[in-house]
């Protein structure tokens, strides 16, 4: 897998949302209760990139399994993804945690709002052509490929049929990804 990091939103935006998605991700290493306020309003493939949409996974994943998904936690899920390592590891995670200037739980809302914005015109912005292709959405965001809102994916999403599911995506994240190269890399 390759990482892109193309943008496509203005710069400021593009600013805007990296402080945005890095602020909350801190929050939520420091007062994981708050996980439930901010999914109402996110989705994970509102973050812009593999790094901070693979952390906000970790924690959910941490969460549904028992865990308390602090910096230690995270770090330790997350110890054979790459990507993640690239990305800063965890030196990232204590970096987001100690620099988040958000000290009120009552503000996670907001800033999920502003996410869940962002990530929408950044998906708006993306081009579309005819061909699109499901893949898991940590692919899409380690390729930089634009996609649509994400799901899990469930045995009635594979019977239904209407658009070719890999057997392998059941239970996983998935989502549309869209362009040509994209749908070509996948349904090669």
């Amino acid at each position: 897998m390759t990482m892109e990091n193309k943008s496509i939103l203005d710069p400021v935006f593009e600013v805007t949302a990296s402080l945005a998605e890095g602020y909350m991700l801190g929050y939520l290493i420091r007062d994981s209760n708050a996980l439930l306020d901010a999914a109402r309003e996110l989705d994970p493939g509102d973050f812009a990139g593999y790094v901070n949409c693979r952390i906000y996974l970790a924690m959910g994943e941490l969460i549904g399994s028992g865990s308390h998904p602090d910096i230690v936690t995270v770090a330790e899920h997350l110890e054979h993804d790459e990507l993640f390592q690239e990305g800063g590891g965890l030196s990232l995670l204590a970096e987001m945690a100690e620099t988040t200037p958000i000290n009120q739980p009552q503000q996670v809302g907001g800033l999920a709002q502003l996410i869940h914005s962002l990530g929408m015109l950044r998906s708006s912005l993306a081009p579309r052509q005819n061909r699109r292709a499901v893949c898991s959405l940590l692919a899409a965001k380690a390729n930089g490929w634009p996609h649509g809102k994400s799901w899990i994916v469930t045995v009635e999403d594979l019977a239904r049929g209407r658009q070719v599911i890999p057997r392998e995506l059941l239970g996983q994240r998935a989502c549309y990804v869209y362009g040509d190269r994209a749908a070509s890399a996948l349904l090669e």
